[in-house]
C-alpha cells in the first residue's frame, strides 16, 4: 500500500512538471508557427531548452527572414522612334515595369524566455533576454546601380520585461486597398502590444552601397530604454547617444578650387547627445491617418515631450557645428474631416498618377492632404544656443573662417488656425567679406492663417483655370500678422553701418482684403552716410556735421467697423537733430465693403467725410539746413528760398481764399521760413464734413473751404 501511494505521488508530481514544461514550449510552437504562416516572414531556430527550475525558454539561433517588392508607378514621354519598351524598363506607354525590392534579416544566436505562456489571442512572457542580435536590410531600387545594404548588430545585452503580443496572424494584401489592408493588419499590433520595459546596451549599424567596399556611414548608438507601453501609447524613450559618421564623394561635392575636392572621401561625423520622448501616443497618429482607426473625441496627445541635450556636427576642413539642447512638447491632434489613405488605395489598385484622377478625386485628395496637416497643433518648439564655425570651401573669400550661431530659436503655438510664435534670437555673424552682424531677436507673432475655405476654394478655381484676381488673391494672405525686430547691429569694414533698437510691423485685415489695423514702429533705426544712397542725403549730414541718419516713427491705421471711420493716429516721425512730424488724420464714412472689395473703393467719395486732423512740421535742429538744401538743388541763395517759397504759397491762395484767410496764412508761413521752429496745419471742423460737399464747395465757392474746414496755420507755437 505504501509502495503504491509513492508511485501515485511520482506520477502525480512527474504529470505536473510535464505539464509546467508543455505550457512553455506549447506557447512557443505556437509562436513558431504563427510567424511562418503569417505570409510576412519565416522563421527558423536550432534547439529549444526549457528549464523548469527557472521557468526558463532558451531558444537557439533563431533567424528571422523577409523580402517583398513594391512596384514603382513612373510615367515617362518617349520620342515616336523609341521602341515599345524603354533601356529603363519603362514602357511606351509610360506604365512601369519595376519594382523596389526589400529584404531583412535578423539572427538571434540566443533568446531566454522566462515565464512565456499563452494569453489571449498572443502570447506573454515574463521577461526575454538576448545576449546578441545582428541583422540586415537590403534594398534594389530600379534604375540605380547603388542599391543599400545596411547591416546591424547590438554591442550587449537586450532586454523585456511583463510582456505580451497578439499573434500576428495571416496577412493578406486586398488588392483594391493595399494600404488599407495594411493598417488593418498593423493596427491591433500595435494597439494591443504591451510591455514594461525593453532596454538595448547598445547598437552598431553600417550602411554600404554598390558602388564602396567599406561602409559609407556608420552609426553608433548608445544605451537605449522604452517603458510603459500599452494601448498604443509609449510611456517613454530614452536614447544615452547615437554618434555616425558618413563619407561622400569629396571630388564630386566641392568645387574643384577648394582643398577638399583632391578625390578623398570626405567624413562628416555628428554626435546626438542625450534625447528622451515622453507620452508618445502612437495609437493617436495612427487615428488621423487610418479612417478604421478608433476616432478622436476632442483633441488627443501624440507627444507630451521630447529632451534633446545637443548636438555635435564635424566636418574636417570645412565645419565644426553645435547645436545646443532641444526641446518639443504637447503636440496634439484632432479627427479629420477627411482622409488621404482611400484615395491611395485607388491609385494603387489601379495604377493612377495623380493627373489621372477626375477632377473631384483630384479635389478630395488636394483636401484630405490638408485635412491631414491640419489635424495637427504643436505646444513649443525649441532649439538652445547653437554656434557654427566654417571654412568656405570657394569663391573670393576661399579658406577663410565665418562664425555664425544664435542663441534661441522658438516657435510656440501652431496650429490650422496660425502660428503665436516663430522666433530666432541671440543671432551674430562675423567673416568675409570682414564683416560683424548681430540680431537680438526676430519673430513672426500672432500670425492667422487666412480662411481655409478661401484657400480651398481659391486651389480648386485654379485647377480649373482661373486663378484668384484683386481682392480674392489678397485675402489668401495671412490674416494677421506680427513682426518683430530688437538690437540690430551691422558693421563692415567700408564703414558702413546699421543698427536699430527696434523694428515693429502689425496689421490685421479681420477677414478683409484691406487691413482693419496696421501699426508700426521704429526705435532708433540708424543708417551710416555711407550706405544713404541719395547724394543730397550726404550734403545734409555733412552741413549738420553727421556721420549717420537716426530715424524714429510710430504710425497707428485703425478701421472702426461700427463707426466707419478710418484713423491715421498717432503719426510721428522723428529724425533726430534734424527734423520731426506728428499729428492725426481721420475720415468717415468708409463702409466695409470698400475694405472687402477694394474695386467698390471709388464709390468711397460719395460716402467719405473729412475728420479733424493735424500734422506739425517741428526743427530739432536740421530745418534750417534743409532750407538751405532746397535752394542749393535750384542754384539759390538761402533768403531767394524763403522767398520763392512765400511767392509760390501767396499764389496758390489767392485764387480760392479770401483775404482775411490768405493774409493769416501767408503771415504765419513767412513767419517759420524766417525762423523755422515749428509749422502746425489743423482741420477742426464742429461736424464731420462729406467728401461730396466739398467736392461741390470746390466747383461753386472754394473760399469758403478754409472755413468749412475750419483750417488752421500756427507757427513756431513751442
Amino acid at each position: 500500500m505504501k509502495r503504491t501511494s509513492l508511485t501515485l505521488g511520482f506520477l502525480l508530481v512527474s504529470t505536473a512538471l510535464v505539464h509546467a514544461q508543455s505550457d512553455a514550449e506549447t506557447a512557443w510552437d505556437a509562436i513558431f508557427k504563427d510567424m511562418n504562416q503569417s505570409g510576412l516572414l519565416t522563421a527558423t531556430n536550432g534547439s529549444v531548452h526549457y528549464n523548469e527550475a527557472t521557468d526558463s525558454l532558451t531558444v537557439q539561433n533563431l533567424v528571422f527572414k523577409t523580402d517583398f517588392s513594391l512596384p514603382v508607378p513612373t510615367k515617362r514621354t518617349f520620342s515616336e522612334e523609341s521602341d515599345d519598351t524603354a533601356a529603363d524598363g519603362i514602357s511606351k506607354e509610360g506604365k512601369s515595369k519595376s519594382e523596389l525590392k526589400i529584404a531583412l534579416k535578423i539572427a538571434l544566436p540566443t533568446a531566454v524566455y522566462t515565464g512565456l505562456r499563452l494569453e489571449e489571442a498572443g502570447y506573454a512572457y515574463d521577461s526575454m533576454t538576448i545576449d546578441t542580435m545582428t541583422g540586415s536590410f537590403d534594398i534594389d531600387a530600379p534604375g540605380t546601380a547603388d542599391d543599400t545594404h545596411l547591416k546591424l548588430e547590438t554591442t550587449g545585452k537586450s532586454t523585456i520585461t511583463a510582456a505580451y503580443s497578439p499573434f500576428l496572424g495571416e496577412f493578406k494584401l486586398a488588392p483594391s486597398r493595399p494600404i488599407g489592408s495594411v493598417m488593418d493588419y498593423i493596427r491591433p499590433l500595435l494597439m494591443q502590444t504591451r510591455y514594461e520595459n525593453t532596454s538595448v546596451e547598445g547598437m552598431i549599424a553600417k550602411q554600404y552601397v554598390d558602388a564602396y567596399q567599406d561602409a559609407v556611414q556608420t552609426t553608433e548608438t548608445g544605451p537605449m530604454q522604452v517603458s510603459d507601453v500599452k494601448n498604443g501609447r509609449i510611456g517613454s524613450y530614452e536614447v544615452a547617444y547615437q554618434k555616425t559618421d558618413m563619407v561622400f564623394d569629396s571630388k564630386n561635392s566641392f568645387p574643384p578650387e577648394s582643398d577638399l575636392a583632391q578625390g578623398n572621401p570626405a567624413q562628416v561625423t555628428y554626435t546626438i547627445n542625450k534625447t528622451r520622448y515622453e507620452g508618445y501616443d502612437i495609437g493617436a497618429l495612427l487615428s488621423v491617418i487610418d479612417p478604421n482607426a478608433a476616432p478622436i473625441e476632442g483633441t488627443k496627445s501624440v507627444l507630451e515631450k521630447s529632451e534633446m541635450a545637443g548636438i555635435n556636427v564635424s566636418v574636417p576642413n570645412l565645419a565644426e557645428i553645435k547645436i545646443g539642447p532641444a526641446s518639443q512638447s504637447d503636440i496634439t491632434v484632432k479627427q479629420p474631416a477627411t482622409y488621404l489613405v482611400p484615395l491611395l488605395d485607388k491609385m494603387i489598385a489601379e495604377d493612377l498618377n495623380p493627373d489621372d484622377l477626375s477632377e473631384e478625386d483630384q479635389q478630395a485628395l488636394i483636401e484630405s492632404g490638408f485635412d491631414l496637416a491640419r489635424s495637427f497643433a504643436m505646444g513649443l518648439t525649441e532649439i538652445g544656443k547653437t554656434e557654427a564655425s566654417i571654412t568656405l570651401p570657394s569663391g573670393p573669400y576661399l579658406g577663410q573662417k565665418a562664425t555664425l550661431g544664435f542663441e534661441s530659436i522658438r516657435q510656440a503655438g501652431f496650429s490650422s488656425y496660425g502660428i503665436e510664435e516663430s522666433s530666432i534670437s541671440g543671432m551674430t555673424y562675423a567673416g568675409p567679406p570682414a564683416m560683424s552682424f548681430k540680431l537680438g531677436r526676430l519673430a513672426i507673432e500672432d500670425l492667422e492663417f487666412a480662411d481655409y475655405q478661401l484657400i480651398k476654394q481659391a486651389i480648386f478655381n485654379s485647377m480649373k483655370g482661373n486663378p484668384p484676381q484683386g481682392s480674392e488673391a489678397v485675402k489668401l494672405g495671412p490674416n494677421a500678422l506680427t513682426l518683430a525686430l530688437k538690437d540690430l547691429a551691422y558693421e563692415d569694414s567700408k564703414g558702413n553701418a546699421l543698427s536699430a533698437n527696434e523694428v515693429n510691423l502689425h496689421y490685421d485685415r479681420i477677414g478683409l482684403a484691406i487691413p482693419a489695423e496696421v501699426t508700426t514702429k521704429i526705435d532708433n533705426l540708424t543708417i551710416a552716410k555711407s550706405m544713404l544712397q541719395h547724394p543730397l542725403a550726404g550734403v545734409l549730414l555733412d552741413q549738420l556735421g553727421l556721420d549717420s541718419v537716426t530715424i524714429n516713427e510710430e504710425l497707428a491705421m485703425t478701421w472702426d467697423d461700427e463707426s466707419q471711420t478710418f484713423q491715421i493716429s498717432p503719426i510721428k516721425l522723428e529724425l533726430p537733430n534734424i527734423v520731426s512730424l506728428s499729428g492725426s488724420l481721420g475720415a468717415g464714412g468708409i463702409m466695409r465693403d470698400y475694405l472687402e472689395n477694394p474695386e467698390t473703393a471709388q464709390a468711397a467719395m460719395a460716402t467719405a467725410s473729412v475728420l479733424p486732423a493735424s500734422l506739425t512740421l517741428k526743427d530739432l535742429g536740421g530745418l534750417d539746413d534743409l532750407i538751405k538744401l532746397a535752394g542749393v538743388t535750384m542754384g539759390m541763395g538761402p533768403d531767394q528760398t524763403r522767398e520763392m517759397a512765400s511767392m509760390q504759397l501767396r499764389a496758390v491762395l489767392s485764387g480760392f481764399t479770401e483775404a482775411a484767410f490768405y493774409d493769416s496764412v501767408v503771415k504765419e508761413v513767412d513767419m517759420f521760413l524766417k525762423d523755422p521752429q515749428s509749422l502746425m496745419v489743423s482741420l477742426n471742423p464742429s461736424n464731420p464734413v462729406p467728401v461730396a460737399q466739398l467736392l461741390g464747395v470746390a466747383a461753386t465757392a472754394p473760399q469758403q473751404i478754409p472755413y468749412l474746414l475750419a483750417i488752421g496755420v500756427i507757427a513756431n507755437d513751442n
